[in-house]
């Protein structure tokens, strides 16, 4: 990834650019998309996951108050590619991980709530955000894994509805199993000698 970022800054032509970022863009957001309806999984750590959001983030980077202005769009498309995603699942269909448009436009969306250019220093969630993104990122996986291995013997099916889209009260229950542990573990984590592993 950082090749590749390293790659395209070197595009000087504005033009050029602006061609190969929609390119990779709608490449990118109609792979996933034909992906998941032909009921491909795509490996997670393919790197088609994250290549759309080298010209994502240099965008956010040279035209921040144009893209911002768009997050409450963000919000809605995730919503709806969320909606999306859920009703293929209950249908047979096996999701991607992380090439997903609902995960592309969830992404964005945070960005964007979060990020404030005048008062990014005194917005205490983007600076804890940043400082724990690496514990984060790299525990959240083992609670996840255990709460699988909990509730792997019980059969918990879809019993609740959004809007008429089945959904599974197991995702919601994990969610939360999820994100409580991970916060815990970083805040015992930051009081040891391994706080340098998380930060």
């Amino acid at each position: 990834m950082t090749i590749l970022a390293f790659l395209y800054e070197l595009i000087k032509s504005d033009s050029l650019k602006r061609i190969v970022s929609c390119t990779v863009i709608i490449f990118c957001l109609f792979y996933f998309e034909a992906c998941c309806l032909l009921n491909l999984s795509i490996p997670y750590h393919w790197l088609i996951n994250f290549v759309i959001y080298i010209p994502i983030a240099f965008s956010l980077v040279k035209f921040p108050e144009k893209l911002l202005n768009l997050k409450f769009y963000y919000l809605i498309a995730f919503i709806l590619f969320s909606f999306h995603d859920i009703y293929l699942r209950t249908a047979g269909y096996y999701s991607s991980i992380y090439g997903r448009i609902a995960i592309i436009f969830g992404a964005i969306t945070i960005f964007c709530y979060v990020y404030s250019r005048k008062e990014i220093n005194e917005n205490l969630l983007v600076q804890k955000l940043s400082k724990y993104s690496l514990g984060l990122f790299s525990l959240h996986k083992y609670w996840q894994y255990l709460f699988f291995l909990l509730v792997k013997h019980y059969q918990i099916g879809i019993n609740t509805g959004f809007f008429r889209t089945p959904l599974s009260k197991i995702f919601i229950i994990e969610g939360f199993f999820v994100v409580f542990f991970t916060i815990f573990s970083i805040y015992l984590l930051r009081l040891t000698s391994l706080k340098q592993f998380i930060t």
